[in-house]
Parts: structure tokens; sequence; C-alpha cells
């Protein structure tokens, strides 16, 4: 087993396992006698993509049957990478809803969606704190 970081780096797919020994997937020295191995677990793209794909599908229809005022986290993608959508479903259709967020209403297709889930409420905010400064507490 390796390191944490090297478990880390694996997760993120920038490594490949060589019976114990890492090996870089791409780039110069993924390149060199190491590529050629018998031994090489390679990378499974094809299987990688059928599991996100189940996974999206998963969350897809999550989304089209929860039940409108349930608070949920969706991500999805945008042009740059992934954002999150966490709030409360306010509608849906066949091809997308709309999550109220704190910020704005937000709708998201469900041809990006990544992951889906339900999420408890939101934390009950704290009264009082620190008092302020110069403010005398009371003890009485």
């Amino acid at each position: 087993m390796g390191t944490r970081s090297d478990m880390q780096r694996h997760r993120r797919g920038r490594t490949s396992t060589v019976v114990g020994v890492r090996q870089p997937t791409a780039g110069p020295a993924a390149e060199g006698p190491a590529a050629d191995d018998a031994d090489v677990v390679s990378p499974l793209p094809a299987r990688r993509s059928a599991v996100s794909a189940a996974v999206s599908a998963a969350a897809v229809e999550f989304l089209r049957s929860a039940a409108v005022g349930t608070r949920v986290v969706a991500r999805h993608r945008i042009p740059g990478g992934l954002t999150d959508a966490l709030g409360y479903l306010s509608s849906s259709d066949a091809s997308g809803c709309v999550i109220r967020t704190r910020r704005a209403d937000v709708r998201v297709e469900f041809s990006t969606v990544v992951l889906a889930k339900q999420v408890p409420p939101p934390p009950v905010a704290r009264r009082g704190g620190r008092p302020a400064a110069g403010r005398q507490v009371c003890d009485g």
C-alpha cells in the first residue's frame, strides 16, 4: 500500500499501479520500458466511463423523482470544470431542474449532472456569540 499522497494521486488519475510500483500514465516517463511491460495494469477508461455514466444516471433519476422542497446538492459540469448547487429543489422538467440556492435559482440541465444527493437541513444559526468590544456582560 502506498502512502496517503500516493493514494490521493492515484485517485486523481495521475498514476497507475505496476505490481506495487507507481508509474506515470502519461508523458515521457510512461513511454519508457515500463510502458511495454506485460505486468502494467492499464487504466480502464471504458470501465471508468461506464461507472461514471451509471452514477450520473442514478443522480439524474434521483433529481427527477425527488419531491419539490427537498434539500439537495447537485454537482454538474460548467465551462471550465465542475460546480455544486446546494439548495431546495424548486422545479423539475424533462431536461433539467431548478435548485433554489441562498444566492439565486440555479438551472441544472440533467445532461450536465455528475452527482446528486439529498442533504440534511442546514444547521441552526447560533444566537449571541462574543460580546462586542467595550461591552460589559452582566452576570445576574
